[in-house]
């Protein structure tokens, strides 16, 4: 999760965008699998979008079979 992170920081251009560091959510471990999050953050929905679009792609190709991803999108405008 961190090798992630750090490519999306290395290939975000956009200064709109927050990384935060990467967390183990309360319930860590769910059988044999681990558990992690990374939240993504922007005042700007494109830039968002541009960025998690890009770095799905990046993120596919390094995952090795063994690790799965799931993308969760909470929108909240204010």
């Amino acid at each position: 999760m961190n090798a992630a992170r750090k490519g999306l920081a290395a290939q975000q251009r956009l200064k709109t965008i927050t990384l935060y560091d990467v967390v183990s959510p309360a319930l860590a471990k769910v059988g044999q699998r681990y558990r992690l999050q990374l939240l993504i953050q922007s005042d700007q929905r494109a830039q968002l979008q541009l960025a998690l679009s890009q770095w799905t792609e990046h993120l596919y190709a390094m995952a090795p079979a063994k690790v799965s991803w799931i993308i969760d999108v909470d929108p909240i405008d204010c």
